[in-house]
């Protein structure tokens, strides 16, 4: 697992999901949680329980819809362009 601060990204997706929460945006903070996890970056216990809270709440059609964007963004990230 990699810490947040080692780089911006895990930096600024942990800064949004913080945000997300304290707004209620929960799907997109399940999103941003995602993304972390995608990434392999640590998620503070207290961001990663609430998260895991409101996956086990998610239904299984917002699960998925939330799921293939995270995918296609790590496909994205990943892609070289060719």
């Amino acid at each position: 697992m990699r810490a947040p601060g080692q780089d911006d990204l895990g930096s600024v997706l942990v800064g949004l999901l913080h945000a997300d929460l304290r707004r209620g945006y929960w799907r997109v903070a399940i999103r941003h949680y995602l993304m972390l996890v995608a990434c392999a970056y640590e998620v503070p216990d207290a961001l990663r329980e609430q998260c895991l809270h409101r996956i086990r709440i998610c239904t299984p059609g917002e699960l998925e819809k939330i799921r293939v964007h995270v995918a296609a963004w790590r496909t994205c990230c990943n892609s070289d362009g060719s």
